[in-house]
């Protein structure tokens, strides 16, 4: 398995130091280690090709796929509330009209 550095620290293991975006590889005794363990869970490592990502990022995906669908079928749904008011149709402004000359 490879470790892959993606912070901008040098981080050192087995008396190596990794410098940004570089990998090393090593053995599961290594990644079980707990101060690399802590390294990985903080965000400063990541497994390269790790099972666990790759669940990780297939539930990611999946999320957002659904929330653009939930999105889009929302958006379909609501009526448009902007913008100007729709011009009258011809026989409410007679009717507006006969009104108007009624009361004068």
């Amino acid at each position: 398995m490879k470790i892959i550095n993606v912070s901008a620290k040098v981080i050192g293991i087995l008396g190596k130091d990794m410098m940004p975006d570089s990998s090393l590889d090593v053995n599961e005794d290594i990644i079980k280690n707990e101060s690399v363990k802590a390294l990985i869970d903080m965000g400063l490592l990541r497994l390269e090709n790790s099972i666990e990502e790759r669940a990780a990022l297939k539930e990611e995906l999946k999320k957002e796929i659904l929330a653009e669908m939930s999105e889009d079928k929302a958006s379909e749904e609501k009526p448009k509330t902007r913008g100007r008011k729709p011009k009258a149709v011809e026989g409410e402004k007679e009717e507006s009209n006969a009104e108007d000359s009624a009361e004068t």
